[in-house]
């Protein structure tokens, strides 16, 4: 009977064995994290913290040969062409996924054509058939509020203004577009602001609509998502040259870089973010998402959106969207 003896080494001391000892160091699998396995082979939408992100702990490369998460992605492993097919692919548009991409990624992230994600009669909604998403312009104000949580009571902010324009644009796609309501996820990272949108579409009859916080997204994927960043300032209040304490105190978490990946990762088909984008454009990945939207002609005011649609779909196409729902 063969015996087998297993030894726990550090990251540091199994680089010194494969330096030291070369040819003669024992057999080692290095096994990582899942932070440290998304920095090769990235999952879209997983949230790490910042320490785990850095790129000082990046995987050492001197171990690339014997760390698990690239060991069963060699040719002839078992499952070996499903995990990297797995790796390629993200089920999501072009056009929502590119940034994400290059902002997150390294440009890694891959889609192919996919019944996921092809819509072949895109909403009205958009400004371009083929450009399926939008940022709604809205300045309104900020609301604090205590809500309870399970970790207890805590203070969230929330957003009149958005609320109804969050309400206004469910409506448009749901009521004129034909989109199954199970279809769309409302979100944003404040629990107040999701309360008060559950409140606001319960008072408008609509009772199993979809409403989570950017955090409860985590993991799920819907057709489209409607996105409230909720927070504001008028323009006389906000710093030409801001710093990062001001940035910190007057936009909050909304600028947490892994909240912001899930958040723009939930939608397969569609996404529109509803926000003030004057003050979004104080913090560095916003406004790379906002000068995109604004190349592509894809920011919008409030006031113009959701567009005025002559008619609703037709009924026939209607039912194909609702599909069991009607």
């Amino acid at each position: 009977m063969t015996t087998h003896n297993y030894v726990h080494l550090s990251s540091k001391r199994s680089e010194w064995a494969r330096k030291k000892l070369g040819e003669l160091a024992p057999r080692m699998i290095r096994m990582y994290g899942a932070s440290h396995e998304c920095m090769d082979y990235p999952i879209p939408g997983k949230m790490y913290s910042s320490k785990s992100r850095n790129t000082a702990n990046r995987p050492d490369e001197i171990l690339h040969d014997i760390a698990l998460h690239h060991l069963i992605r060699q040719e002839g492993k078992p499952y070996a062409v499903e995990i990297k097919e797995f790796d390629k692919y993200f089920q999501q548009n072009p056009r929502l996924c590119d940034f994400i991409s290059a902002q997150f990624y390294n440009n890694k992230l891959q889609t192919a054509p996919s019944s996921a994600w092809i819509e072949p009669n895109p909403l009205r909604i958009w400004k371009f058939q083929d450009i399926p998403h939008i940022f709604c312009h809205v300045e309104g104000m900020e609301d604090y509020l205590t809500v309870s949580t399970e970790e207890g009571n805590d203070q969230s902010c929330s957003n009149k203004a958005e609320v109804k324009k969050v309400v206004e644009v469910f409506k448009h796609i749901v009521s004129k577009e034909g989109v199954n309501p199970r279809s769309v996820n409302i979100i944003s990272q404040y629990n107040a602001q999701c309360h008060a949108i559950k409140t606001a579409l319960l008072e408008s009859k609509f009772i199993n609509s979809n409403v989570h916080t950017v955090v409860a997204s985590q993991g799920g994927e819907w057709d489209y998502v409607i996105f409230s960043t909720v927070r504001s300032l008028p323009d006389y209040r906000i710093e030409p040259n801001p710093t990062h304490g001001w940035c910190k105190q007057n936009l909050g978490f909304i600028t947490d870089e892994p909240q912001i990946n899930v958040a723009l990762s939930r939608a397969r088909k569609g996404l529109v973010i509803i926000g003030n984008r004057h003050l979004l454009n104080c913090d560095a990945v916003w406004k790379s998402l906002l000068e995109l939207y604004w190349r592509r002609s894809c920011v919008v005011d409030a006031k113009d959106f959701p567009p005025h649609l002559k008619r609703p779909r037709k009924k026939e196409e209607l039912g194909r969207r609702l599909g069991n729902f009607v």
